[in-house]
C-alpha cells in the first residue's frame, strides 16, 4: 500500500512537471523563458523512474531489477545502456 501511495505521489509530480513544461514551452515560444542552472540528485530521479517502470512491468508479468553499486552513476554508461 505504501509503495502504491509513493507511486501515486510520484505520478502526480510527473503530471505537474508536464504541465510546467507546457507552460515553459509557451514562455519559450513567446521569448520570455529564462534558463536556470540547478543541481539535482540523479540517483533519486533514476530510482523514482525505475519504480514507475517496475510497477508497469509487474502488471505485464515482467520482472525488473535495479542496483546502484555506489552513489556515483556514470551517466554516459547508463545512457548508453538505456538507448541500446
Amino acid at each position: 500500500m505504501i509503495k502504491f501511495l509513493q507511486n501515486t505521489v510520484y505520478q502526480s509530480k510527473m503530471l505537474n512537471n508536464l504541465i510546467n513544461d507546457m507552460l515553459d514551452l509557451a514562455k519559450f515560444e513567446s521569448g520570455t523563458f529564462k534558463f536556470h542552472n540547478d543541481y539535482f540528485d540523479l540517483t533519486d530521479i533514476v530510482q523514482q523512474a525505475f519504480q514507475t517502470l517496475r510497477h508497469q512491468a509487474t502488471k505485464k508479468g515482467i520482472r525488473l531489477d535495479f542496483k546502484i553499486k555506489d552513489e556515483r552513476i556514470k551517466l554516459d554508461e547508463t545512457m548508453q545502456n538505456v538507448t541500446i
